[in-house]
């Protein structure tokens, strides 16, 4: 599933990041711009994606999206295609050959892949003339696995948006390579949750799922040493790691006894 498609949910210790996303959307009036969120594995990045993509479609905006695929990083403009299939039809206001140059890079023409310049420009109008009828949030999730092609366009193209209404979200894992964390633009890491929060997040599971697994326990072990003893620590100590420690003994002993 698309993260422009999953339900968000409510995000918890986020609140810094949420009011970055929110002044980007809502400062869309004075031009657009591009943002990279980069952070460890299953430290949230996703979630607040879709939080964007939810909150950009509440504001009206038109939301595209693409994920990188590690089995499709070898393939020119594969994350490319995923992003701008929608737009297809829209390819016919562009001039004859703007549009030319598209089927060629997607291998629909009889032309050879024209060069990565044009093939830029011609997406970069693409997405201009979309924003025309309503503004526009383009978001690139796992850009760490996205084909070398497609992010060199983005990259071009998020340097660009000044004068459109358009907003570059973008999703790296922290410690992969990745041409859009190399391409100068703003970047925003995203570190574990607080002590308080991985308590509450904690809390806020149900007696019926695993501690142990899932996207909360993911985010839990992001947060900072003190938050991850509530967890795994074989200590009880005193204090919130222990609280959250035998938060988890007790809910064992509940399901035991059911």
């Amino acid at each position: 599933m698309s993260v422009a498609a999953s339900n968000p949910g409510p995000l918890l210790g986020r609140d810094a990041e949420i009011e970055l996303l929110a002044s980007l959307l809502d400062g869309i009036r004075d031009g657009g711009g591009a943002l990279v969120l980069y952070g460890e594995p299953g430290i949230g990045k996703s979630r607040l994606l879709a939080w964007a993509a939810a909150s950009a479609r509440e504001r009206g905006f038109t939301v595209l999206s693409a994920a990188g695929v590690q089995s499709e990083a070898h393939l020119p403009f594969a994350g490319l295609h995923q992003l701008i299939r929608p737009l297809r039809f829209r390819a016919e206001d562009l001039p004859a050959r703007q549009r030319a140059v598209l089927d060629a890079a997607f291998g629909l023409g009889q032309e050879p892949a024209p060069e990565r310049f044009q093939i830029a420009m011609a997406v970069l109008d693409l997405l201009g003339e979309v924003a025309t009828d309503a503004r526009l949030l383009v978001l690139a999730e796992d850009a760490q696995w996205l084909d070398r092609p497609t992010t060199e366009v983005l990259a071009f193209v998020a340097r660009r948006l000044q004068s459109d209404p358009i907003v570059l979200l973008v999703a790296v894992r922290e410690g992969y390579p990745s041409l859009l964390v190399d391409a100068g633009l703003p970047q925003h890491r995203l570190g574990g949750l607080g002590p308080a929060e991985a308590m509450t997040l904690l809390d806020a599971l149900p007696p019926s799922a695993d501690p142990v697994g899932g996207t909360p326990e993911r985010e839990l072990a992001a947060a900072p040493p003190r938050a991850r003893g509530a967890r795994r620590g074989p200590a009880r100590r005193a204090g919130p790691a222990g609280l959250a420690s035998r938060g988890v003994d007790q809910r064992h002993a509940r399901r035991d006894r059911q």
